[in-house]
């Protein structure tokens, strides 16, 4: 499963977005594409733990039940 957050524009007039993948392969290959496409991309280097208590993980949640 792919999640898809959308931010607010940058300074620069760039829209941030955020994917949240389930899947490692999926998440490597829609790295290479973006890469492949020159789209900035920030890896997260460590494992997320859903036990982990965090507030913005909390609301990212809370959006991805509504959909």
């Amino acid at each position: 499963m792919v999640t898809i957050h959308k931010g607010t524009f940058t300074a620069s007039g760039k829209i941030p977005v955020t994917l949240l993948v389930d899947d490692v392969e999926t998440a490597n290959e829609l790295i290479k594409l973006a890469k492949a496409a020159n789209v900035p991309v920030v890896e997260q280097e460590e494992d997320i733990s859903k036990s982990t208590i965090n507030p913005v993980f909390k609301h990212l949640d809370k959006i991805a039940s509504k959909k």
